[in-house]
């Protein structure tokens, strides 16, 4: 039995250097500011949460990981369990938060009441597919130039020395679900741990949560959904022209199926665009494949550098 039960992931805040330039980058990778000062920016997608992202100065690397739970009983009880106090989340939608420490250091904020701010809507046609292919019929396809649309935040992973440890620990504070494991060699050498929300019957994605092999501490990316896969397409050529460094994609993966497109911010923290994910619920049974089995159906192969990424 879990500690508690995680609704969400409900934000994450990292550190830069220089806020200028990871400001700029991130609003020409889809999110909008909500707040700036000197020393931190906030931003939000376009769904109902207030804000995904909190940018601080600092030097580069994971401020806190933000998880969402559906009452204030859940924070008393998770307080008390690592002997913290409930404080008022001074986030842009109010609440309580409760502050802690994952066994590699990551500071970890769980919160609930926080008030929720109106979706944006992004007027556009569906696209005509195969098995549905009048949905756009008397209306044209005009996609404009710019950034992608995010809609909302969707998984954060973290490196780790011990990924299938730091993994099991998440579980049992937070009630994650293990969706699929990744081995090199033998089952026991778990190299990747994917992991998602627990809501019964309710369909969630393919995973919230994910350790990678590699140092304490170190944030491996952050993704986040957009509209559709032209909309990452269209992502995919605004950041291009602009000159950000691009580490991965446009491809599909086979764990969780995301279509994927993977950035370097300016700073060197690593932001992935997806679109289109598996949905699971409760009674899905874990997969477990070897390392060599994680390839998707297409796009190129990872560089070398994005196994060893870590922000």
């Amino acid at each position: 039995m879990a500690v508690v039960k995680v609704t969400d992931l409900a934000y994450v805040r990292v550190r830069s250097p220089d806020l200028k330039a990871t400001g700029q980058f991130l609003t020409d990778f889809g999110l909008i500011e909500v707040k700036s000062t000197k020393t931190e920016l906030r931003f939000r997608g376009l769904g109902p949460e207030p804000e995904i992202l909190i940018a601080e100065a600092g030097d580069r690397g994971l401020a806190a990981i933000g998880f969402a739970v559906a009452a204030r009983e859940e924070l008393d009880r998770f307080a008390a369990t690592v002997q913290a106090e409930v404080c008022e989340h001074d986030g842009l939608g109010g609440g309580w938060r409760v502050a802690a420490h994952d066994p590699d250091g990551n500071r970890i904020e769980l919160v609930c009441g926080v008030a929720q701010a109106d979706p944006l809507q992004v007027p556009g046609p569906l696209m005509n597919e195969g098995r549905d292919r009048l949905r756009r019929r008397g209306e044209v396809r005009r996609p404009k130039e710019g950034p992608s649309h995010v809609l909302r935040l969707g998984h954060i992973v973290l490196t780790t020395p011990r990924p299938e440890e730091l993994a099991r620990w998440y579980r049992e504070m937070f009630g994650f679900l293990v969706s699929d494991v990744i081995y090199q060699g033998s089952k026991d050498n778990v190299l990747l741990s994917f992991n998602r929300l627990d809501r019964g019957e309710e369909y969630v994605d393919h995973h919230v949560f994910q350790t990678l092999a590699g140092p304490p501490g170190g944030i491996h990316h952050i993704s986040f959904e957009v509209l559709d896969i032209d909309d990452l397409y269209v992502g995919n050529t605004y950041l291009s022209k602009r000159g950000y460094r691009h580490m991965w994609g446009i491809g599909r993966h086979k764990q969780g199926s995301q279509i994927f497109d993977y950035w370097i911010e300016p700073s060197g923290i690593m932001y992935e665009h997806w679109t289109d994910t598996d949905l699971l619920n409760a009674e899905w049974t874990p997969g477990v494949e070897p390392v060599d089995a994680t390839q998707g159906p297409w796009g190129p192969p990872p560089p070398p550098d994005f196994i060893t990424q870590v922000g």
